[in-house]
């Protein structure tokens, strides 16, 4: 098929280079020009496993200035634009809009079906194609609309996008369904060979699990399965802190609730808490949605409410250690809002850092592949590659990102040059022994 992809940011770029490998004729569409020229010269935009190589591997994708003719001959177009989260809780559909309005100037066939993969409102999939619509000459057809909802985790998004767990389609049509489903067919039935850097999924068989249904179901999927997993990490947060009042162990409550099928072990780690560009933005506009609609959803506002509160946990469990934080030195290990990424947004370091900072205390951070991102944000703080030198003469430590890098330091090398002796383990991923052998105050979180 010959797909263009509008948008090359986390979802466009991992979902166009793997439509790519699974054999179809792919361009992609991206406003910025520092990012087309990064692509067209085969040099990632930002950090993922996996990327540069698959970006090497197929430098037949082309990256066009303009849409010209390529929407009017294309089978799908895939809509992976930015829907940033607004003041008040919803989404911001500007860039939906926009790209709208461009697809309509461009033209596109009868037969054409538009996929989103951005993360909209329930009911943006009619009004999409209603957009579209408004801006077209001479052509009266509704453009065919489906909502193809994504579940990459960065990190590890090319290993989601070639193993999904299932796929969603979501249209009206018996026949939009069919084509949707025809893009993915290889994915599907998994019978492809996967790329060199990539292994293949392992205790996987058969084929992919495909769902069909409406529309607006397909969107509530994406928004529900993000809302679930925020409130799963929020509730066991909840119990940690219950643990530090009682003198319980979470590692061990987590265990044992766990081992219960109904319950699983997975997203059950205490820490800092979530970050990154979805759960936040997704639960705050599934919340806002429910109010438009005349329902308050007290569970999601609750979810919300006990992460923003686990930044703030952190900065009062350093002013205890410390006996407060004004002139003190803190060192983050880890900025990135989880390992695997270079990602940025909502991560819990970059508030962490801000509060300690406003409180009077000096920053500094290391991070194995964020730290020209965060130059090029202007971080209120110092950046320092080697994580020993960031360490040295500082108070106290946060492990803010479980980086692998970071959990097997030489802490008796640490503990000579740290001035203090806190360590704050906010991922619960130290080996608190370790810490603890090297002459240093282990403290984590629930535990």
């Amino acid at each position: 098929m010959k797909v263009v992809v509008a948008g090359m940011g986390y979802v466009g770029l991992v979902t166009g280079l793997v439509l790519a490998e699974m054999g179809h004729e792919v361009v992609g569409m991206e406003k910025d020009k520092k990012k087309r020229e990064l692509l067209r010269s085969g040099i990632p935009p930002f950090y993922e496993p996996h990327l540069e190589e698959l970006l090497a591997r197929h430098t037949e994708v082309v990256y066009p200035d303009e849409w010209g003719g390529w929407g009017a001959c294309a089978d799908v177009i895939i809509v992976s634009v930015g829907t940033p989260p607004l003041p008040q809780g919803g989404s911001d559909l500007s860039q939906v809009r926009a790209l709208a309005q461009e697809i309509a100037r461009a033209g596109i066939g009868k037969e054409t079906v538009i996929i989103n993969k951005s993360t909209v409102p329930m009911g943006t999939g009619g009004w999409l194609s209603r957009e579209i619509h408004s801006h077209m000459k001479g052509q009266r057809f509704l453009p065919r609309v489906a909502s193809c909802p994504e579940f990459l985790r960065e990190g590890v998004a090319f290993y989601d996008a070639f193993y999904p767990d299932r796929i969603v389609i979501g249209a009206d049509r018996p026949t939009t369904r069919a084509k949707v489903r025809m893009l993915f067919e290889k994915i599907e039935k998994q019978n492809f060979e996967p790329p060199p850097t990539l292994e293949r999924a392992t205790g996987k068989r058969g084929r992919v699990p495909v769902l069909e249904t409406g529309l607006e179901s397909a969107e509530l999927i994406k928004y529900a399965s993000n809302a679930f997993l925020a409130t799963k990490i929020s509730f066991i947060n909840e119990v940690a802190n219950i643990c530090d009042a009682v003198g319980a162990d979470i590692g061990e409550v987590s265990k044992g609730m766990g081992l219960d099928a109904r319950i699983a072990g997975r997203f059950l780690r205490a820490g800092l808490g979530w970050g990154g560009s979805c759960f936040g933005k997704d639960v705050s506009s599934l919340s806002h949605q429910a109010a438009e609609r005349g329902y308050v959803a007290r569970l999601l506002q609750s979810a919300i409410s006990v992460n923003a509160f686990q930044r703030e946990k952190a900065v009062q469990k350093l002013a205890e250690g410390m006996g407060g934080v004004r002139g003190k030195r803190v060192t983050l290990l880890g900025i990135s809002f989880k390992p695997g990424t270079s990602d940025l947004r909502d991560a819990p370091a970059l508030t962490i850092a801000q509060k300690l900072i406003d409180r009077g205390a000096l920053v500094t951070a290391t991070d194995p592949v964020a730290l020209p991102f965060a130059r090029e944000e202007g971080v209120p703080f110092s950046l320092v590659a080697c994580p020993y030198e960031a360490m040295e003469g500082a108070d106290s430590v946060l492990l803010a990102t479980e980086w692998p890098d970071y959990l097997d330091l030489d802490w008796d090398r640490i503990k000579k040059g740290m001035r203090g002796k806190l360590v704050l383990d906010g991922r619960n991923s130290l080996d608190r022994a370790v810490v603890e052998g090297a002459g240093l105050r282990y403290k984590g979180v629930g535990r």
